[in-house]
Protein backbone atom coordinates (compact mmCIF):
# COMPACT_ATOMS: atom_id res chain seq x y z
CA UNK A 1 0.00 0.00 0.00
CA UNK A 2 2.89 2.56 0.84
CA UNK A 3 4.22 1.04 -2.76
CA UNK A 4 1.15 1.36 -5.09
CA UNK A 5 -1.81 3.55 -2.98
CA UNK A 6 -4.60 1.77 -5.87
CA UNK A 7 -4.04 -1.24 -4.27
CA UNK A 8 -6.04 0.03 -1.13
CA UNK A 9 -8.89 -0.02 -4.18
CA UNK A 10 -8.71 -3.54 -5.21
CA UNK A 11 -8.14 -4.54 -1.22
CA UNK A 12 -11.55 -2.67 -0.93
CA UNK A 13 -13.37 -4.44 -3.81
CA UNK A 14 -12.29 -7.85 -2.81
CA UNK A 15 -13.28 -7.32 0.90
CA UNK A 16 -16.66 -5.87 -0.51
CA UNK A 17 -16.73 -9.08 -2.70
CA UNK A 18 -16.00 -11.11 0.03
CA UNK A 19 -18.83 -13.50 1.88
CA UNK A 20 -17.35 -12.87 5.35
CA UNK A 21 -18.98 -11.55 8.08
CA UNK A 22 -15.43 -9.68 9.08
CA UNK A 23 -14.58 -8.76 6.14
CA UNK A 24 -17.57 -7.01 5.18
CA UNK A 25 -17.38 -5.58 8.51
CA UNK A 26 -14.12 -4.35 7.88
CA UNK A 27 -15.28 -2.90 4.23
CA UNK A 28 -17.85 -0.78 5.84
CA UNK A 29 -15.34 0.74 8.57
CA UNK A 30 -12.82 1.72 5.61
CA UNK A 31 -14.78 2.83 3.26
CA UNK A 32 -16.81 5.29 5.13
CA UNK A 33 -16.72 9.00 3.11
CA UNK A 34 -18.41 11.15 5.99
CA UNK A 35 -16.55 14.73 6.15
CA UNK A 36 -14.98 13.81 10.12
CA UNK A 37 -12.01 13.74 11.94
CA UNK A 38 -10.39 11.82 11.93
CA UNK A 39 -10.40 11.29 7.81
CA UNK A 40 -11.30 8.10 6.50
CA UNK A 41 -9.02 5.50 5.30
CA UNK A 42 -9.73 5.02 1.76
CA UNK A 43 -9.03 9.14 1.79
CA UNK A 44 -5.70 9.45 3.48
CA UNK A 45 -4.39 6.02 4.12
CA UNK A 46 -1.12 7.04 5.32
CA UNK A 47 -2.08 8.42 8.47
CA UNK A 48 -3.22 4.98 9.33
CA UNK A 49 0.08 3.00 8.85
CA UNK A 50 2.30 2.56 11.91
CA UNK A 51 5.27 3.96 12.79
CA UNK A 52 8.05 4.03 15.00
CA UNK A 53 7.06 6.86 16.39
CA UNK A 54 3.01 7.99 16.25
CA UNK A 55 2.05 10.78 14.23
CA UNK A 56 -1.55 11.07 14.74
CA UNK A 57 -3.69 13.64 17.02
CA UNK A 58 -6.82 13.11 18.56
CA UNK A 59 -8.72 15.88 18.73
CA UNK A 60 -9.16 16.90 22.38
CA UNK A 61 -4.95 17.17 21.77
CA UNK A 62 -5.49 19.78 18.95
CA UNK A 63 -8.04 21.52 20.73
CA UNK A 64 -5.72 22.01 23.63
CA UNK A 65 -2.77 23.37 20.98
CA UNK A 66 -4.92 25.81 20.09
CA UNK A 67 -3.87 27.46 23.26
CA UNK A 68 -1.02 27.80 22.54
CA UNK A 69 0.66 30.21 20.21
CA UNK A 70 4.03 28.88 19.41
CA UNK A 71 2.25 25.71 18.82
CA UNK A 72 -1.02 26.83 17.00
CA UNK A 73 1.65 28.59 14.82
CA UNK A 74 3.25 25.83 13.78
CA UNK A 75 -0.18 23.49 13.28
CA UNK A 76 -0.92 26.49 10.63
CA UNK A 77 1.76 26.23 8.70
CA UNK A 78 0.79 22.07 8.68
CA UNK A 79 0.38 20.86 4.80
CA UNK A 80 -2.49 19.38 3.52
CA UNK A 81 -2.30 15.79 4.66
CA UNK A 82 -1.79 16.52 8.28
CA UNK A 83 -3.71 15.69 11.10
CA UNK A 84 -4.60 19.46 11.94
CA UNK A 85 -5.65 20.12 8.42
CA UNK A 86 -7.95 17.18 8.08
CA UNK A 87 -9.94 18.30 11.71
CA UNK A 88 -9.91 21.77 10.52
CA UNK A 89 -11.56 21.34 7.36
CA UNK A 90 -13.82 18.71 9.06
CA UNK A 91 -14.76 20.59 12.76
CA UNK A 92 -13.80 24.39 12.05
CA UNK A 93 -17.72 25.18 12.30
CA UNK A 94 -18.10 23.12 15.20
CA UNK A 95 -15.05 25.23 17.11
CA UNK A 96 -16.54 27.92 19.64
CA UNK A 97 -16.27 31.56 18.08
CA UNK A 98 -13.25 32.51 20.05
CA UNK A 99 -11.60 29.65 18.78
CA UNK A 100 -12.42 30.52 15.27
CA UNK A 101 -11.27 33.73 16.03
CA UNK A 102 -7.77 32.99 17.36
CA UNK A 103 -7.56 30.77 14.50
CA UNK A 104 -8.36 33.71 11.62
CA UNK A 105 -6.05 36.16 13.68
CA UNK A 106 -3.22 33.69 13.86
CA UNK A 107 -3.33 33.59 10.30
CA UNK A 108 -3.39 36.78 9.06
CA UNK A 109 -0.41 37.38 11.54
CA UNK A 110 1.54 34.76 10.02
CA UNK A 111 0.68 36.11 6.05
CA UNK A 112 1.17 39.39 7.43
CA UNK A 113 5.08 37.90 8.31
CA UNK A 114 4.74 36.50 4.36
CA UNK A 115 3.75 33.28 5.46
CA UNK A 116 1.22 31.00 3.86
CA UNK A 117 -0.29 27.19 3.44
CA UNK A 118 -3.05 25.36 3.07
CA UNK A 119 -4.71 25.52 6.51
CA UNK A 120 -4.41 29.39 5.73
CA UNK A 121 -6.00 29.54 2.72
CA UNK A 122 -9.01 27.23 4.07
CA UNK A 123 -9.30 30.00 7.16
CA UNK A 124 -9.43 32.48 4.87
CA UNK A 125 -11.72 31.28 2.22
CA UNK A 126 -14.22 29.89 5.55
CA UNK A 127 -14.03 33.93 6.75
CA UNK A 128 -14.68 35.27 3.17
CA UNK A 129 -17.85 32.78 2.57
CA UNK A 130 -18.88 34.08 6.29
CA UNK A 131 -18.44 37.70 4.85
CA UNK A 132 -20.84 37.21 1.77
CA UNK A 133 -21.64 33.53 1.20
CA UNK A 134 -21.72 32.71 -3.00
CA UNK A 135 -24.08 30.78 -2.30
CA UNK A 136 -26.95 29.60 0.41
CA UNK A 137 -28.49 26.21 1.34
CA UNK A 138 -32.28 25.90 0.65
CA UNK A 139 -33.76 22.48 1.88
CA UNK A 140 -35.85 20.79 -0.54
CA UNK A 141 -39.55 19.94 0.45
CA UNK A 142 -40.08 15.51 0.70
CA UNK A 143 -36.52 14.92 1.66
CA UNK A 144 -35.02 16.28 -1.72
CA UNK A 145 -31.71 16.82 0.32
CA UNK A 146 -30.23 20.58 -0.01
CA UNK A 147 -29.59 22.79 -3.01
CA UNK A 148 -28.70 26.09 -3.51
CA UNK A 149 -29.58 30.16 -4.33
CA UNK A 150 -28.27 33.10 -4.88
CA UNK A 151 -27.86 35.19 -1.55
CA UNK A 152 -30.28 38.47 -1.16
CA UNK A 153 -26.96 40.78 -1.37
CA UNK A 154 -25.71 38.81 -4.49
CA UNK A 155 -28.94 39.11 -6.90
CA UNK A 156 -28.67 41.78 -9.05
CA UNK A 157 -24.87 42.50 -8.63
CA UNK A 158 -22.49 43.04 -11.24
CA UNK A 159 -18.55 41.46 -10.57
CA UNK A 160 -17.42 44.76 -9.91
CA UNK A 161 -20.38 45.64 -7.23
CA UNK A 162 -19.74 41.96 -5.50
CA UNK A 163 -16.21 42.60 -5.59
CA UNK A 164 -16.21 46.00 -4.09
CA UNK A 165 -18.88 44.85 -1.33
CA UNK A 166 -16.13 42.38 -0.59
CA UNK A 167 -13.44 44.42 0.08
CA UNK A 168 -15.17 47.18 2.07
CA UNK A 169 -16.17 44.15 4.47
CA UNK A 170 -12.44 42.55 4.36
CA UNK A 171 -10.45 46.11 4.65
CA UNK A 172 -11.25 46.81 8.10
CA UNK A 173 -10.58 43.49 9.19
CA UNK A 174 -7.42 43.87 7.43
CA UNK A 175 -6.47 46.89 9.01
CA UNK A 176 -7.19 45.95 12.24
CA UNK A 177 -4.56 43.05 11.75
CA UNK A 178 -2.10 46.04 11.07
CA UNK A 179 -1.61 45.32 6.94
CA UNK A 180 0.20 48.41 5.45
CA UNK A 181 -1.61 48.76 1.74
CA UNK A 182 1.03 46.32 0.23
CA UNK A 183 -0.08 43.53 1.94
CA UNK A 184 -4.01 44.44 1.64
CA UNK A 185 -3.08 43.92 -2.25
CA UNK A 186 -1.41 40.70 -2.05
CA UNK A 187 -4.02 39.27 0.49
CA UNK A 188 -6.74 40.34 -2.09
CA UNK A 189 -4.95 38.81 -4.89
CA UNK A 190 -3.82 35.52 -3.04
CA UNK A 191 -6.68 34.52 -2.07
CA UNK A 192 -8.44 35.60 -5.18
CA UNK A 193 -11.23 37.75 -2.88
CA UNK A 194 -10.64 40.20 -5.99
CA UNK A 195 -8.25 41.49 -8.38
CA UNK A 196 -6.00 44.72 -8.99
CA UNK A 197 -8.29 45.61 -11.80
CA UNK A 198 -11.25 46.33 -9.18
CA UNK A 199 -9.46 47.84 -6.58
CA UNK A 200 -8.61 50.43 -9.02
CA UNK A 201 -9.19 53.77 -7.62
CA UNK A 202 -9.73 52.36 -4.05
CA UNK A 203 -6.42 53.48 -2.80
CA UNK A 204 -5.83 56.88 -3.61
CA UNK A 205 -2.42 57.61 -1.93
CA UNK A 206 -1.03 54.86 -4.67
CA UNK A 207 0.37 57.38 -7.07
CA UNK A 208 1.88 59.50 -4.20
CA UNK A 209 3.78 56.31 -3.44
CA UNK A 210 5.41 55.04 -6.25
CA UNK A 211 6.35 58.76 -7.49
CA UNK A 212 8.43 58.80 -4.08
CA UNK A 213 9.74 55.77 -4.56
CA UNK A 214 9.20 54.85 -0.52
CA UNK A 215 9.46 51.26 -1.39
CA UNK A 216 11.21 50.08 1.54
CA UNK A 217 7.95 51.43 3.44
CA UNK A 218 6.15 48.26 2.91
CA UNK A 219 6.37 44.67 2.88
CA UNK A 220 5.25 43.59 -0.44
CA UNK A 221 6.11 46.99 -2.44
CA UNK A 222 5.72 45.46 -5.41
CA UNK A 223 2.01 44.61 -5.27
CA UNK A 224 1.69 48.58 -4.76
CA UNK A 225 3.58 49.23 -8.21
CA UNK A 226 1.79 46.52 -10.13
CA UNK A 227 -1.37 48.20 -8.78
CA UNK A 228 -0.32 51.80 -10.10
CA UNK A 229 0.22 50.42 -13.61
CA UNK A 230 -3.23 48.49 -13.60
CA UNK A 231 -4.77 52.25 -13.01
CA UNK A 232 -2.67 53.18 -16.04
CA UNK A 233 -3.85 50.55 -17.96
CA UNK A 234 -0.45 49.26 -18.94
CA UNK A 235 -0.17 45.89 -18.40
CA UNK A 236 2.44 44.45 -20.27
CA UNK A 237 2.74 47.86 -21.94
CA UNK A 238 6.79 48.49 -20.87
CA UNK A 239 7.05 51.14 -24.06
CA UNK A 240 4.58 53.56 -21.89
CA UNK A 241 5.85 53.26 -18.70
CA UNK A 242 6.97 56.71 -16.70
CA UNK A 243 10.49 56.91 -15.43
CA UNK A 244 8.73 56.78 -11.69
CA UNK A 245 8.17 53.01 -12.57
CA UNK A 246 11.65 51.99 -13.77
CA UNK A 247 12.69 54.31 -10.67
CA UNK A 248 10.88 52.05 -8.55
CA UNK A 249 11.77 48.70 -10.37
CA UNK A 250 15.55 49.31 -9.63
CA UNK A 251 14.97 50.19 -5.96
CA UNK A 252 12.35 46.80 -5.08
CA UNK A 253 13.75 44.07 -2.75
CA UNK A 254 15.15 40.64 -4.83
CA UNK A 255 11.95 38.47 -4.26
CA UNK A 256 9.28 41.61 -4.62
CA UNK A 257 11.24 42.22 -8.04
CA UNK A 258 11.06 38.44 -8.89
CA UNK A 259 7.28 38.60 -7.80
CA UNK A 260 6.97 41.47 -10.32
CA UNK A 261 8.39 40.17 -12.98
CA UNK A 262 6.16 36.78 -12.87
CA UNK A 263 3.23 39.27 -13.13
CA UNK A 264 4.03 40.95 -15.80
CA UNK A 265 4.99 37.58 -17.71
CA UNK A 266 9.41 37.96 -17.90
CA UNK A 267 9.83 35.24 -16.08
CA UNK A 268 8.42 32.22 -14.74
CA UNK A 269 9.07 29.38 -12.65
CA UNK A 270 11.52 26.92 -14.12
CA UNK A 271 10.93 22.58 -13.28
CA UNK A 272 13.32 22.39 -11.15
CA UNK A 273 13.26 22.07 -7.36
CA UNK A 274 15.56 25.11 -6.79
CA UNK A 275 12.94 28.14 -5.60
CA UNK A 276 15.60 30.81 -7.19
CA UNK A 277 15.62 28.51 -10.49
CA UNK A 278 13.48 30.81 -13.12
CA UNK A 279 13.12 31.25 -16.97
CA UNK A 280 13.67 34.42 -18.33
CA UNK A 281 11.54 35.23 -21.18
CA UNK A 282 12.49 37.48 -24.22
CA UNK A 283 9.08 36.48 -25.67
CA UNK A 284 5.72 35.59 -23.90
CA UNK A 285 2.40 34.63 -25.28
CA UNK A 286 -0.20 37.30 -25.58
CA UNK A 287 -3.60 36.05 -24.99
CA UNK A 288 -5.40 38.89 -26.31
CA UNK A 289 -3.89 38.38 -29.95
CA UNK A 290 -2.70 35.25 -30.08
CA UNK A 291 0.78 35.93 -30.86
CA UNK A 292 3.65 36.37 -28.96
CA UNK A 293 4.73 39.59 -26.95
CA UNK A 294 8.41 41.14 -27.06
CA UNK A 295 9.99 41.58 -23.64
CA UNK A 296 13.04 42.86 -24.60
CA UNK A 297 12.26 46.39 -23.66
CA UNK A 298 12.16 45.66 -19.95
CA UNK A 299 14.95 42.69 -19.85
CA UNK A 300 17.11 45.78 -20.82
CA UNK A 301 16.00 48.35 -19.45
CA UNK A 302 16.67 46.26 -15.63
CA UNK A 303 19.46 44.62 -17.24
CA UNK A 304 21.40 45.72 -14.21
CA UNK A 305 18.89 44.17 -11.99
CA UNK A 306 18.93 41.13 -13.52
CA UNK A 307 22.46 40.49 -12.93
CA UNK A 308 21.90 41.59 -9.26
CA UNK A 309 19.64 38.67 -9.00
CA UNK A 310 21.97 36.72 -10.31
CA UNK A 311 24.71 37.58 -8.33
CA UNK A 312 22.31 36.55 -5.41
CA UNK A 313 22.19 32.65 -6.47
CA UNK A 314 18.87 33.11 -8.72
CA UNK A 315 19.06 31.10 -12.44
CA UNK A 316 17.95 33.19 -15.12
CA UNK A 317 17.97 30.82 -17.96
CA UNK A 318 17.04 32.45 -21.28
CA UNK A 319 14.07 30.51 -23.18
CA UNK A 320 12.82 32.44 -26.31
CA UNK A 321 9.74 30.20 -27.37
Amino acid sequence: MLINKNHIFTVLSELEKSKSPFDLVLYSILNKSKDQYPVQFKKNPGIYFLFEAPTNLTASEIEEQLQNDDKLNEYLMAKSNSDFFNYITSSFRNLNKPSQTALLNASLSLFNKQYNSDVIKFLVSEKDQKILPYKVPIQIENGGGIAYSVPEDLVDKSDEEIYQIRYEKWRPILQDAQYDISQQLKFFVTFHITGLKYLNGCYGEIPSIVKSCSVNDYVSPEYILLEYISELNQWYLFSEWEDVVWEYIKKLPLESLITFLKYQDVVRKSENKDPKDYILMEASHDFDNGGLRDNIIIIEKIEDRLKTLENNNYILKKDTD
